[in-house]
């Protein structure tokens, strides 16, 4: 039975199907040439993303397209290693390998989670200058669609998958609020935008109301072909719009600086510069 379908199904039965599925894999790994650690180790990490899964809030069966739902569930508990048990690189690089094998195994496309985004040897802050100067190219930028999308990632920290979710309907004109999925610990959060971003976002919006007013696609941000945005094709606007300011960087750098800073906030008191002084989501 395929784990992720386009059938209604409850969150319930979607884990117990996982578990299903865990315990065919558990079997099969006895005809490999493993240790017998490393059959532990594989089964234990699989177990860990299944009782992550379990006490989640968030139905990934059902809320989203089918290929993103399963790289949601993985980037949000990649996210629960390594921000909330601080786990080493080198365990949530084992982690990612360990999913990725267990859903070529019960036939999933392979996860499209780009490495370098996840793992990172270590969160990797922005300096307030860094952070300012990619701001400064965003809003510089002649593309109306890259300058909306580089802001928003840039004052808000969302992850490039929450961007690819996004629909015209999350987002709400009238008072700048965006509405992004949850997470285990949420099951939605609204995010005020500033000034800069929501004006920037309007006008994405009113652009893409005259070029794509045919097109049936609900995405809130489109790739050339007119569909909806992919991770990589998020990724690449953010590189591009970094090299103009003068550096490389990636999403994840930027969703980086806004949760360790805002780590920093709740922990002194006091809003830090750069994203987190940009931007306070209310959650």
């Amino acid at each position: 039975m395929s784990l992720i379908t386009n059938a209604p199904i409850s969150q319930s039965q979607f884990i117990q199907n996982l578990q299903e599925q865990y315990s065919s894999y558990s079997t099969s790994l006895k005809t490999q040439q493993l240790s017998p650690h490393a059959r532990r180790a594989l089964r234990s990490r699989l177990s860990q993303f299944i009782s992550f899964l379990s006490h989640s809030k968030r139905n990934y069966e059902n809320e989203n397209p089918m290929r993103q739902a399963k790289d949601a569930a993985v980037s949000d508990y990649l996210d629960y290693l390594q921000y909330f048990l601080k786990a080493r690189p080198s365990t949530v690089s084992k982690a990612l390998s360990t999913i990725s094998e267990f859903y070529e195994y019960i036939g999933l496309e392979p996860i499209s989670i780009e490495r370098e985004e996840v793992l990172g040897l270590h969160p990797q802050a922005l300096s307030n200058e860094q952070v300012q100067k990619f701001l400064d190219a965003a809003e510089a930028n002649s593309s109306v669609k890259h300058k909306s999308l580089a802001l928003l990632l840039g004052t808000t920290g969302i992850r490039a998958i929450d961007c690819t979710m996004l629909d015209i309907a999350d987002y709400l004109p009238a008072t700048g609020t965006l509405s992004v999925r949850g997470t285990d610990t949420s099951t939605a959060r609204s995010i005020v935008l500033i000034s800069a971003t929501k004006i920037a976002l309007d006008q994405w919006l009113e652009l893409r109301h005259q070029r794509f007013n045919r097109s049936n696609e609900k995405a809130l941000f489109l790739n050339p072909q007119r569909r909806r945005m992919s991770q990589a094709g998020v990724n690449l606007v953010v590189r591009k719009i970094s090299l103009e300011a003068g550096f490389e960087l990636s999403v994840q750098q930027l969703r980086d600086t806004y949760l360790l800073q805002n780590l920093q906030s709740d922990t002194d008191g006091d809003a830090p510069q750069g994203l987190i002084q940009s931007n306070r989501a209310a959650i």
